[in-house]
Order: C-alpha cells, then sequence, then structure tokens
C-alpha cells in the first residue's frame, strides 16, 4: 500500500498530522493469540488477543500496546 500523491489547493495540508506523508506509516510485529468454541446448536464465540511486540512509528501516532477482539455468530 501506498501514501497518497498530490495536493487539494483548498485544504490546508498541514493542519492534520495524517495529510503529511512524512507523519504515516511506520512497522510493528504483533504477536496475536485466540480460541473459539462452537456450541452443538450452531452458537460460535470466538476471542482473539494481540499483544504488540515492537512498534517504530513515523510521525505523530498513537501507540498501541494490546488489542481484545470477540465476536459471536450462529450458523
Amino acid at each position: 500500500m501506498c501514501n497518497f500523491d498530490g495536493r487539494d489547493p483548498q485544504r490546508n495540508g498541514r493542519a492534520i498530522g495524517t495529510n503529511r506523508p512524512e507523519m504515516r506509516g511506520g512497522e510493528f510485529i504483533d504477536f496475536a493469540y485466540g480460541a473459539s468454541i462452537l456450541a452443538k446448536d450452531g452458537h460460535l464465540l470466538s476471542v482473539e488477543a494481540v499483544q504488540n511486540i515492537y512498534q517504530d512509528l513515523d510521525g505523530i501516532q498513537r501507540e498501541r500496546d494490546w488489542t481484545l477482539w470477540a465476536s459471536w455468530s450462529k450458523a
């Protein structure tokens, strides 16, 4: 994926940090683990936890420590 190129002359591109290509992106390494439980009646519960191991962000961005995802579905 690449950054946007060009500019809109009607907008102040310096007003928002995400409008500046040099302040977007970076590198990160995550470790994820999860589990799924399928009940007899077709309900599926899934949970995934993601732990950030390494990150090198460009510009001003929010760091991530961990993320938790959960989903439920019925087949």
